[in-house]
């Protein structure tokens, strides 16, 4: 996936375990207009947030193979974070 910021601020924060093993990731960084960045297959948001007062608005392409939608359909592209789904049925 590569993604370029339109308006406002955001911060993003990955981890790329399928990339560098022993990676803690990338540290958060915060991006705005004009400035993109690219997230390589298996990696995992760790952080995503807007950064301000401005909505934030970025514009994302993801590349996938088609046989995989046509196998798996397309909620095989959605991957629920454990932690998050965890936290939900904790409330």
């Amino acid at each position: 996936m590569v993604a370029t910021m339109i308006k406002g601020q955001m911060l993003n924060q990955m981890v790329c375990p399928h990339h560098d093993p022993d990676s803690q990731g990338t540290g958060p960084k915060i991006y705005g207009p004009g400035e993109s960045w690219y997230e390589p297959p298996g990696c995992h948001h760790v952080r995503s947030e807007t950064v301000g007062d401005e909505e934030a608005l970025f514009h994302a392409v993801f590349v996938v193979e088609k046989e995989k939608v046509d196998k798996e359909g397309l909620m095989s592209l959605v991957v629920i974070d454990a932690d998050v789904e965890e936290a939900k049925q904790a409330k």
